[in-house]
């Protein structure tokens, strides 16, 4: 995955998400989110994205992982890969957040939230489950 170029970007209509920034990420329908920073992208968590983005396939693997560790795969229907629909990157709190769509859960979205250590490591810190709501 690549950063989309600053003109994709368009700000979020009000409601509990407004303030972010919205870019479809290499036209594969993932949408990459950013926080607003005076009226634009915010730059620190566009930089975070450029650095989190190349490394989405070991971020989904991470996340993969974390969520085996308390998850039952089989009885959530979690089979199969798993595909990333969005991307947060927040500088403020130094976070990236993968939103997973697994195909055999028809009626889940899965997310698993990492922080980002100033020497580029990150760690898994949450995970969460919401209905799945198509826009």
């Amino acid at each position: 995955m690549r950063i989309p170029p600053a003109g994709t970007f368009l700000q979020e209509p009000f409601r509990t998400d407004a303030g972010h920034w919205r870019a479809p990420v290499d036209g594969d329908g993932t949408g990459l989110r950013v926080p607003d920073g005076d009226g634009a992208p915010d730059a620190a968590s566009l930089a975070l994205a450029e650095r989190a983005l190349p490394e989405a396939g070991a971020l989904v693997e991470e996340a993969r992982a974390y969520l085996a560790g308390t998850v039952d795969f089989a009885r959530a229907s979690l089979h199969g890969d798993p595909e990333v629909i969005g991307v947060t990157c927040d500088a403020l709190s130094a976070t990236v957040t993968l939103e997973l769509n697994w195909d055999s859960d028809l009626y889940s979205l899965w997310h698993v939230r990492f922080r980002w250590r100033p020497d580029g490591g990150r760690t898994p810190i949450a995970f969460g489950r919401r209905d799945w709501e198509p826009e």
